[in-house]
């Protein structure tokens, strides 16, 4: 007798914890991301969504897509791949969905015209500052996507940036963890570029 009270029990609280746990993931709607694709000169690109991956389940979730934005999407890690409609070249990574709706920019580097988007520079820049022993450094970052690099600044305030993307671009100076200012530049550029810290800041 006691053995069936306690199947029983077992039985209730089972479904009680299955119950609790449908309604939340039925009413769930599903996460959104949108993405953006933009040359170096900030140009929009159009492009399709050819899959959009959950790499441990195996689920392509590519059809939930509509131009640059998917819906209905489950929260986790996916690997997506854009093709851009004007060259046929494909962008791949992988993006986290962890927000209801997320932003995802990509910076596709040249112009849509370079059919190979290559066009690596290497530029010299020149940081004239007056004052001995300020260890300087900068952050060259693309003004229309992620790509980022950071270098010191040697003793004479000469830096060379190699490998970077045509397009724009800012430079910011730093002195040891202060910020010191921002330039703006668009390459190629005539080399060295030169960043004067002698004058007044705005």
């Amino acid at each position: 007798m006691h053995s069936i009270k306690r199947l029983t029990f077992m039985l209730v609280f089972v479904a009680q914890c299955c119950g609790c746990a449908a309604p939340e993931d039925q009413a769930s709607p599903g996460y959104t991301i949108e993405f953006r694709v933009l040359t170096s000169y900030g140009e929009s690109l159009p492009f399709t969504v050819e899959t959009l991956v959950d790499p441990y389940f195996h689920k392509d979730f590519a059809t939930h897509c509509r131009q640059s934005t998917c819906e209905g999407i489950p929260k986790g890690v996916y690997e997506y791949s854009l093709m851009l409609s004007v060259n046929g070249r494909r962008l791949r990574d992988r993006v986290a969905i962890l927000s209801e709706r997320k932003f995802l920019v990509l910076d596709a580097g040249p112009s849509a015209g370079d059919a190979g988007d290559t066009g690596h520079v290497a530029t010299e820049v020149r940081v004239l500052y007056t004052g001995q022993g300020k260890r300087l450094w900068v952050n060259v970052r693309s003004m229309y996507g992620a790509s980022s690099q950071q270098i010191k600044v040697d003793g004479a305030g000469r830096f060379t940036i190699n490998g970077t993307l045509r397009g724009k671009f800012l430079i910011s100076v730093f002195e040891d963890d202060r910020y010191v200012t921002t330039q703006a530049v668009e390459f190629p550029a005539r080399s060295p570029i030169q960043i004067d810290l002698r004058k007044p800041l705005p």
